[in-house]
């Protein structure tokens, strides 16, 4: 009669297979060994298979004890989860933490973060969504998410609560291969040269060629905020020569409304990640948060466009917040990762 296996006995069993004997397992268990012995016993019984061989000085799993421990393991693992996440309900802990990230926001801050929580409350299950400008206040205003990192002011709604978390740079950039990218390069090149004859002058003999390299080794990105002095600035117009490639908004609540758009010709795209891949490929040039696009730039793949058409230092700081809503309070596990968010390790 198998609806009479307990599981005391499964977990008598396993005991037994790791301890390598009755003896051992009776230990682990705090028990006498006749009662593991008769619990393996009734197992047996109850599932008509031989799970030791008992014939030597110490049992031997037999073929069929070793096909069903791993089903043994399972069940044991699903019971305890089920335990847990039941003594959860009763102490109030979500059994899910529902977040929806804007793609503004550094991704690795939410996994630390994340894991910071489940520290404390692994049961609570997690589900994340990455999604641009107004996606996130709208997730959080239909329901689907319970907790949100928006990003910048545009978004904001009365039945949504926001606590300031930290500022994402964004940076305008273009692919190295990019026509903009080369006009940088010469505007970098001519004021090397410049400064490279200028110090050759000053110096009967000092080498050309070694103070060009210097100079274009102080700042290899382009990146205006490490030279400012040493770079023309591209005006709005030049970079309205180029194809823009630009975040579109799924969910309707930017229509009508375009941010930081200077180029009539546009390639509007969904992800964040792709917006990444078109401008590396030299497409056209965008905004990226500076966290995306450090690696590119000191490697040379990415260059900083030099303007002050997109912010003071060409670049622009966007502030982000932790955001619910005010009629869904936050339950323990959504407060421990808000906290670890707060107070990263």
């Amino acid at each position: 009669m198998i609806d009479a296996l307990t599981l005391d006995q499964l977990r008598v069993f396993v005991a037994v297979a790791d301890a390598g004997s009755f003896r051992a397992a009776a230990r682990s268990l705090s028990r006498v060994q006749s009662a593991v012995s008769h619990a393996v016993a009734n197992m047996e019984l109850q599932l008509g298979v031989t799970l030791f061989d008992r014939a030597g000085h110490r049992p031997v799993m037999t073929p069929q004890g070793q096909a069903l421990l791993a089903n043994a393991r399972d069940i044991l693992l699903r019971v305890d989860a089920m335990r847990a996440r039941a003594q959860g309900m009763g102490t109030g802990v979500e059994l899910e933490l529902s977040l929806v990230v804007d793609t503004l926001f550094p991704i690795a801050d939410v996994g630390a973060a994340l894991k910071a929580m489940r520290a404390t409350y692994p049961t609570v299950a997690t589900r994340v969504a990455v999604l641009p400008l107004g996606g996130p206040i709208d997730a959080l205003l239909s329901g689907n998410h319970t907790l949100g990192i928006i990003a910048g002011e545009h978004f904001r709604h009365p039945r949504i609560a926001v606590q300031s978390l930290s500022s994402v740079q964004m940076v305008a950039v273009v692919g190295a291969g990019h026509p903009l990218a080369r006009k940088v390069v010469g505007y970098r090149m001519g004021n090397a040269m410049g400064n490279a004859m200028g110090n050759a002058a000053g110096d009967a003999a000092g080498d050309l060629a070694s103070n060009l390299a210097s100079n274009l080794a102080s700042n290899p990105s382009g990146n205006p905020a490490s030279n400012p002095a040493g770079n023309a600035m591209l005006g709005a117009p030049e970079l309205a020569d180029h194809l823009q490639i630009v975040q579109s908004d799924s969910s309707g609540l930017s229509e009508g409304r375009d941010f930081a758009v200077l180029s009539p010709q546009t390639c509007r795209i969904s992800g964040q990640d792709t917006k990444h891949a078109l401008i590396l490929s030299g497409l056209g040039w965008g905004r990226l948060p500076l966290w995306q696009v450090e690696r590119d730039l000191a490697e040379g793949r990415l260059v900083r466009l030099p303007t002050h058409s997109l912010g003071r230092g060409s670049q622009v700081e966007t502030e982000t917040y932790l955001a619910h809503r005010i009629d869904m309070p936050l339950g323990p596990a959504a407060r421990a990762f808000a906290d670890a968010l707060h107070h990263p390790l």
